[in-house]
């Protein structure tokens, strides 16, 4: 085999596995009464004094391949979080103080300084993403754009198409 089909295997390797971590599922289990962060990435799930039991999954998923209509611009994989019960059935409905969270890097931070990103979820039920109102968290060290979800499902970190996204005040 020459050098080039060496290296080109090797590159097809580290892409395919790239590929496969980014779209691997991390399960964890959930105890009720628990405080609980649980991530994948850059981005994850967040309980506070859980009042839900069960493994939580959390993947992060591609966005060449978008549902719905006019899906805002992504700067981050995709979150995708779920909830099953003790007998592997799906939770869709959140009980409880539960937030989603994207971890920001200096582009994203001056996006959200502008008024230019937010956290948006996809709704089934709408065919579209709406945007869920987000805080920042963490400003000096490690910031973090968070939001209170209400189900279970499908979260994106973006700007709908150039539309100022509507941030109230962030938080400590």
């Amino acid at each position: 085999m020459t050098k080039k089909k060496v290296f080109l295997t090797i590159l097809v390797v580290i892409l395919a596995a790239s590929m496969i971590a980014a779209t691997a599922t991390n399960v964890y289990p959930l105890k009720f009464g628990e405080n609980a962060d649980f991530h994948n990435g850059r981005a994850g799930i967040a309980f506070i004094n859980s009042k839900m039991a069960g493994n939580v999954h959390v993947a992060r998923k591609d966005t060449s391949k978008v549902k719905g209509e006019n899906p805002p611009q992504f700067t981050q994989l995709l979150l995708d979080v779920r909830l099953t019960d003790s007998k592997g059935q799906r939770v869709n409905t959140v009980v409880g103080p539960v937030n989603v969270y994207f971890k920001l890097r200096g582009p994203e931070l001056r996006m959200y300084n502008d008024g230019q990103l937010g956290i948006f979820y996809y709704s089934d039920y709408q065919n579209k993403w709406v945007a869920c109102p987000s805080v920042l968290l963490n400003k000096q060290s490690s910031p973090r754009l968070s939001c209170r979800i209400r189900v279970f499902g499908l979260y994106g970190l973006g700007t709908a198409n150039g539309v100022v996204v509507k941030n109230p005040p962030s938080g400590g």
